[in-house]
């Protein structure tokens, strides 16, 4: 059943039904969402379900689409290639081919420096790690690298290092999950609970079945005294992993104490 009046679980939804090959299904859902500036990668996602139900004119208007919306996004090109290649394109194919190819490259080189980096903040003071090896890691144009380094950061335990990497992740690809995932984790972890608030809300919004996220942010709905918000959030939690005996506890004082204001 559609929800009109919630494009954030459509597309949950419609990727669901991507996964699971119902691809008319994946359509009807996606579709109506293209128009959706918050939700940048539809057009990908959409142009996947035309292209496995046998309609490649359908998928590469989608995927051109992606591709103006998300230059950086190297599913889109490798997709492209594949479908200009098909539709015997040869120029384009080779030039999206190569754009996949590049940042492939790029990523290579970034996870290197990652475990450099990881090695390094385990043995090194902090601030020497920083900036004698992480540095490398971080390039700002690139929001996987942003958000590799603010990963690395918030590992180990430097939460305010991983604070402006994983902002300015999230700024250059708004549809990340991993990096707004991790910004409310670390301003959590940093007791800056307002600011925690907003990453968090937009990472369940992207992931609205995540446990990990809806548990965080029902912890700082709670920390912020909004128990009244966090009690829905901890509810859906618990649904998706009623064996959480600390999820449960939570849940059970919250509703106990919901009850007794009534």
């Amino acid at each position: 059943m559609a929800n009109d009046d919630r494009p954030g679980v459509n597309y949950y939804l419609g990727r669901l039904d991507l996964r699971s090959n119902d691809f008319a299904a994946a359509i009807k859902k996606l579709a109506p969402l293209e128009s959706d500036p918050a939700l940048s990668n539809v057009s990908l996602y959409l142009g996947m379900a035309y292209m496995s139900a046998g309609q490649p004119a359908r998928a590469l208007e989608c995927l051109e689409r992606a591709a103006r919306k998300n230059p950086r996004d190297p599913d889109v090109h490798y997709r492209l290639a594949r479908l200009y290649s098909t539709a015997g394109r040869t120029n384009d194919a080779n030039r999206e081919y190569k754009l996949y190819q590049d940042w492939t490259e790029r990523q290579r080189v970034a996870q290197e420096y990652g475990r450099e980096c990881k090695d390094a903040l385990r043995t090194q003071p902090i601030a020497q790690a920083r900036r004698l090896v992480c540095q490398h890691v971080a390039d700002p144009r690139d929001p996987h690298r942003l958000t590799l380094l603010g990963e690395l950061y918030f590992q180990n335990g430097a939460y305010s290092d991983a604070i402006e990497p994983l902002r300015q992740a999230a700024k250059l690809d708004p549809e990340s999950f991993a990096a707004w995932h991790g910004l409310g984790l670390s301003l959590f972890f940093l007791k800056r609970y307002q600011e925690a608030l907003p990453p968090l809300q937009k990472a369940s919004r992207l992931s609205p079945r995540d446990f990990n996220t809806l548990s965080l942010l029902a912890s700082t709905f709670h920390a912020v005294g909004n128990d009244a918000a966090a009690l829905p959030v901890l509810e859906t939690a618990h649904s998706l992993n009623p064996d959480d005996a600390t999820v449960t506890a939570r849940l059970e004082q919250l509703r106990a104490k919901s009850k007794a204001k009534q």
